[in-house]
């Protein structure tokens, strides 16, 4: 008698739809797992793929990338061994601090210290690699330098350590350079620094005794001034659609007619020249007070409004009396 297994397999006609499966199945794929297939994770392959066909974002990426592995190692290192490397933080005013000029950023005090400086550098640097590739490494390398001698120059006492100071640094460049720079896309980045980090500017008063605003306040300070240094390098500004004179043809057409009257005053300064959009018509002063209209004939052939001879006529007879002293009234 045949098992059920076998009934089923010879009974069950085309094998159309694929069964459960089967322990032999299930054995394979927990030996040799299916390769990561791009059809079925869309988001993930549209990320990698993104970062090879734009050479921007791979470099941002990248460069965000190191330092952030950089400072983790520091930290982890510190914390396994017990090194006490953060004794080398930056010393302001004493010659022994002046090596916490270099190793502050890298340096941080517990975990949650480290967290919030990652993911803040993490989204600034993103932006300044992206959006000024053409500076971003001189203006990091500046703001590394600069934030860390500010605070050595101007702070009083302390030992600080944390990539606060180059945050700052960061988020003062972005914000001052997109607004003086006459840029679209880096306005539109100055306002999304403002919106997700503005309440940082607080950072920068001593609300706090273990916060170093003296290290907020030079990195924002080395961001301004840079910001300054650089706004004609790097990104071009752009020409916004309001200083660019509209052509006429968009212009009202009372905008036009008044346009090119202005035009024909400064070309024919003389009063009694044909005028295009002039009446048709001129009144002159005679001899005897009276009025006498004088037909202008020249006419703009491309204007086709303007009314014909036998209208002129019709016109002035019904709606403009005329003098009869007049020897040149009709």
């Amino acid at each position: 008698m045949p098992s059920t297994l076998e009934f089923l397999n010879h009974s069950s006609g085309p094998k159309s739809i694929r069964s459960s499966p089967t322990r032999i199945d299930i054995q394979k794929s927990l030996i040799k797992p299916p390769l990561w297939n791009a059809s079925r994770d869309p988001l993930t392959s549209g990320i990698v793929l993104s970062l090879v066909k734009n050479p921007r974002a791979f470099w941002a990426l990248w460069t965000t990338l190191l330092f952030l592995v950089l400072v983790w190692g520091v930290f982890w290192t510190n914390e396994l061994y017990d090194l006490g490397w953060r004794a080398y933080g930056n010393r302001p005013r004493l010659q022994e601090g002046l090596i916490g000029i270099l190793t502050f950023p890298f340096l941080h005090s517990d975990f949650d210290h480290l967290w919030n400086n990652t993911a803040t550098f993490f989204v600034l640097n993103l932006l300044l690699f992206y959006f000024y590739h053409q500076i971003a490494g001189r203006i990091w390398m500046l703001l590394y330098l600069l934030s860390g001698g500010f605070l050595w120059s101007f702070a009083e006492g302390g030992n600080h350590i944390g990539a606060s100071g180059l945050i700052y640094g960061l988020a003062a460049f972005l914000f001052v350079s997109g607004l003086i720079r006459r840029h679209r896309i880096l306005l539109r980045v100055s306002l999304a620094v403002v919106f997700l980090y503005g309440g940082m500017v607080w950072w920068m008063l001593p609300i706090e005794e273990h916060i170093s605003w003296e290290g907020h306040l030079s990195g924002a300070g080395a961001g301004l001034l840079l910001a300054i240094l650089f706004q004609n390098k790097g990104p071009r500004p752009e020409t916004f659609e309001s200083d660019v004179e509209t052509p006429d043809e968009e212009m009202p057409e009372w905008w036009r007619r008044m346009e090119a009257h202005k035009r024909h005053g400064e070309d024919h300064p003389n009063p009694l020249s044909p005028d295009p959009l002039s009446p048709l018509w001129h009144k002159t002063p005679t001899q005897s007070g009276g009025i006498r209209y004088r037909v202008i004939h020249e006419q703009d052939p491309q204007r086709k409004d303007r009314p014909t001879d036998p209208e002129i006529d019709q016109n002035r007879n019904a709606e403009t009396p005329l003098d009869p002293n007049s020897q040149e009234a009709e």
